[in-house]
C-alpha cells in the first residue's frame, strides 16, 4: 500500500512538472527554442526535491576517503601499548560545512584508549546521511532518510578472539570497561 502512495506521488510530481515545463517558458516570454526550454525546465523542476543530495554527494564521498576499519593514531606504535589495559568511547557530532545546509550529515566516532593514561591508542569514524530537504520516514522510529546519498562506514570490524581490534591483536591487551 505504501508504495501505491510513493508511486502515486512520484505521478503527481510528474505531471505537476509536465504541467510547469510547458507553461514557464511561456510566462517568462521566451518565444526561441520553446521545446529546449521546457525539456530544461522539466529535468530542472522533476529533480529539484533531491538537488541538494545531488550537489551534495561529492562532498560526501569526499570526506568518505578517510572511512576504514581501526587505525593507530599518529605517533603510536603497537609495541607502546604491549600489555596494557584498554577502553573504548566514542561519540557522534553534526559534520558542519556540507553545502547545501538541508542535508544533515552525522559524523560517528570511536576511540580505544590506554586506560593508565587515558591516551587514544586507535581511532575510526563513519558519516550517516541523515536527510536531505525531502525527508523519508525510516520506519516506525520516527526517524528520516535521505533517498540518493546513504554516507559510508567500514563494512565490519575486525576483531580477534577477546573483542579487541585486529590491529591490537599482537600487543596483548585487555579490555576494561571505563566509567566516568
Amino acid at each position: 500500500m505504501i508504495g501505491l502512495i510513493f508511486y502515486g506521488a512520484i505521478l503527481l510530481w510528474l505531471a505537476f512538472t509536465v504541467f510547469l515545463a510547458l507553461k514557464l517558458p511561456r510566462w517568462l516570454g521566451i518565444k526561441k527554442h520553446l521545446k529546449l526550454w521546457s525539456i530544461l525546465f522539466g529535468v530542472l523542476i522533476f529533480f529539484l526535491p533531491v538537488l541538494d543530495e545531488v550537489l551534495a554527494y561529492p562532498q560526501i564521498r569526499h570526506l568518505c576517503r578517510g572511512v576504514g576499519d581501526y587505525e593507530l593514531v599518529p605517533g603510536v606504535g603497537v609495541e607502546d601499548v604491549h600489555g596494557h589495559q584498554i577502553y573504548h568511547v566514542s561519540g557522534e557530532s553534526l559534520v558542519r560545512g556540507i553545502f547545501p545546509r538541508t542535508v544533515v550529515v552525522r559524523r560517528y566516532e570511536s576511540w580505544y584508549r590506554d586506560a593508565s593514561n587515558d591516551k587514544d591508542i586507535l581511532y575510526r569514524y563513519s558519516l550517516v546521511v541523515k536527510h536531505g530537504w525531502l525527508r523519508m520516514p525510516a520506519g516506525s522510529s520516527g526517524d528520516a532518510m535521505p533517498l540518493l546519498v546513504k554516507g559510508c562506514a567500514p563494512k565490519q570490524i575486525r576483531r580477534d578472539s577477546n573483542g579487541v581490534p585486529a590491529v591490537l591483536s599482537s600487543a596483548d591487551v585487555k579490555m576494561v570497561s571505563k566509567s566516568n
